[in-house]
């Protein structure tokens, strides 16, 4: 299984409101593309979901294959895990990828509402703990 494409390195995007996310991926001649993505908050209470997707492109920069989308989410730093990597994995019809030459990874905000309403709580929770200390 011969890698013949792959992102230049971690790929990194600032998300604002100190949000990050990172993703290195390679693909192989098989059609499975292999990837680590890292997702990462610097807030107290401000956690985020975020999506990537992963494009394979051919020698003119063109995308002719396309990764559905994963999500990852993120607590703040003083409500929990506020720093994750995940391995993911992605299969390609063979067929799809003769022409890759490289990939690109797209990466951007991906609002859950329903992980918006755990977090409120679980600020909630901080919060009143810390006040509970004074």
């Amino acid at each position: 299984m011969a890698i013949i494409a792959q992102t230049p390195g971690k790929q990194q995007r600032n998300l604002g409101a100190n949000h990050r996310m990172w993703t290195d991926a390679s693909l192989h001649d098989s059609g499975q593309l292999k990837a680590f993505t890292n997702t990462h908050t610097g807030t107290w209470f401000g956690g985020f979901t975020g999506g990537v997707k992963v494009a394979v492109l051919d020698a003119n920069g063109i995308i002719i294959a396309l990764t559905d989308r994963k999500t990852f989410g993120v607590d703040g730093t003083i409500t929990g895990n506020n720093d994750r990597t995940d391995e993911w994995d992605y299969q390609f019809p063979a067929g799809d990828i003769v022409n890759a030459n490289s990939l690109e990874a797209i990466q951007a905000w991906a609002p859950r509402w329903d992980r918006n309403l755990e977090n409120a709580v679980k600020v909630g929770r901080a919060i009143a703990e810390i006040l509970a200390l004074m």
